[in-house]
């Protein structure tokens, strides 16, 4: 009796116990729980869905959502000779074997183009092959840049399945950066879709925030939150079926939360310089947690190879809102200071996991592109960058990884220096650097202490010369 009567108020509108729930329950500590959590989500919100719109479907193909092939790639041509060499008459010398001649845009740093130079990666490649890759991009995920958007809506053809859209000439190998935070954009649009059907407890909320200290614990494997946001398509479409593409369009009519930016009052729960916000990331806004997401994923991606500085290019091309990044470190020195403490160690932990990821960006980003809170001197970025590289049981090798590339100079593929603190350092701090030791190698409980004591002898006991001279 009392269940019928709590789920009348919920269908009714009125404010239940149910819908203070989720703020209530502990965070998703494993892949496990994210997709209980998931399939809960899906099954309240689908319900309530069917109910208000009677279960109303189509199988007009035209209405159900497609894959968007996207071209992407620096135009780049390959030529076999050498080096192109003013002659006299004006006209270059034929080029040699294992050159090449490219147009790249400009070098974000110096703001200097690069019309002809050597790439030893290419040799290989054919005369006239260009980096093109064609990407599958879901259509109402490409909505989430305008760019993309307008590119989609003047051609029409791939309705039909005609040519991929573009060539789009940007880097291929940032691409699929800029698609992690358009889903991760969506995933916000739909969170607000859902909770106005069902209230707090359709809130993806519990859920991100949990994938969040998923991705930015240790790993065996470094976590993307690309399988999350496949796992919530494809279980919304597997309950909804025929419903799916008129949910697709309730869905869009809402504006996500992330889209503007946010106010330097209200920073990020991994970012913040405030040490005391360290018990959940649940409690900070969700268009927060969505960019911390991003940023631990493109933290542990390789530095050489993706750099921050193009990829923020990119994002302004695409006419995204980049994740604000906060040069602040407190709560990375609130848990330097209490490392050897394990109550106080433990408290701090999550915070400071997430706000290792902005540290390592922080490093590698030009001081004039982030906002930065207060002064890192060279000594406490140092003992930071040493303190977390000697904690592998605490935070994941690959953002140790790159904040040790980010000090080296930060040097990507295409030979530019990317870090901003690397001047500061000398061939001592290097060799610090690379030679600091393993701090947090574990602990031995009080039972095992107690065994270990009681297995052998004191070491000063015995009747040899050596323990009669004391």
């Amino acid at each position: 009796f009392q269940s019928q009567g709590l789920e009348a108020r919920v269908g009714s509108g009125q404010p239940s116990i149910m819908s203070g729930m989720p703020s209530l329950l502990p965070d998703c500590e494993n892949t496990r729980e994210l997709y209980l959590e998931i399939d809960a989500i899906v099954e309240y919100s689908a319900q309530i869905w069917k109910s208000r719109t009677g279960n109303a479907g189509t199988r007009d193909r035209t209405l159900h959502s497609k894959n968007i092939k996207v071209v992407v790639g620096l135009e780049l041509e390959v030529l076999q000779g050498p080096s192109p060499v003013e002659l006299d008459s004006g006209q270059p010398e034929a080029p040699g074997p294992c050159m090449s001649v490219s147009r790249i845009p400009c070098n974000p740093l110096d703001g200097k183009r690069r019309s002809a130079v050597t790439l030893p990666a290419l040799r290989n490649r054919r005369a006239g092959q260009t980096t093109d890759e064609i990407f599958d991009v879901e259509d109402f995920v490409l909505m989430e840049s305008p760019t993309l958007a307008a590119l989609r809506w003047a051609s029409p053809s791939q309705d039909q399945g005609g040519a991929p859209l573009g060539p789009v000439r940007r880097s291929a190998k940032l691409f699929p950066a800029l698609l992690v935070l358009l889903k991760l954009r969506w995933l916000l649009r739909l969170n607000k879709a859902i909770v106005s059907l069902g209230g707090q407890r359709c809130s993806l909320h519990r859920l991100i925030a949990g994938a969040l200290v998923d991705i930015c614990s240790v790993q065996m494997h470094a976590h993307s939150p690309i399988p999350m946001f496949q796992a919530v398509v494809e279980a919304f479409q597997s309950r909804l079926q025929a419903a799916w593409p008129y949910f697709l369009a309730f869905v869009s009519t809402h504006e996500a939360r992330g889209g503007l930016q946010l106010p330097s009052t209200e920073q990020s729960w991994g970012s913040g310089s405030s040490p005391g916000s360290t018990g959940s990331p649940q409690g900070a806004p969700l268009a927060q947690v969505a960019d911390d997401i991003f940023v631990a994923w493109f933290a542990q991606q390789d530095g050489p190879r993706v750099s921050a500085t193009e990829a923020m290019a990119d994002l302004e091309f695409y006419q995204v809102r980049p994740p604000l990044i906060i040069a602040g470190t407190a709560k990375l020195l609130a848990w330097h200071k209490a490392r050897d403490a394990p109550g106080t160690r433990e408290r701090l932990r999550k915070a400071a996991q997430v706000q290792a990821h902005y540290f390592a960006l922080t490093l590698e980003l030009p001081r004039e592109s982030k906002g930065e809170e207060q002064e890192t001197t060279s000594d406490t970025t140092l003992e930071l960058a040493l303190s977390l590289i000697a904690s592998p049981k605490t935070f994941n090798k690959w953002v140790c990884l790159r904040i040790m590339w980010a000090l080296e100079g930060g040097i990507s593929e295409n030979g530019f220096a990317n870090g901003s603190y690397a001047d500061r350092f000398g061939r001592e701090e290097f060799s610090v650097l690379r030679n600091t030791t393993t701090h947090d190698c574990g602990g031995l409980s009080s039972a095992v202490l107690d065994k270990l004591r009681d297995l052998h002898p004191p070491r000063l006991v015995g009747p040899a010369s050596r323990f009669l001279n004391f």
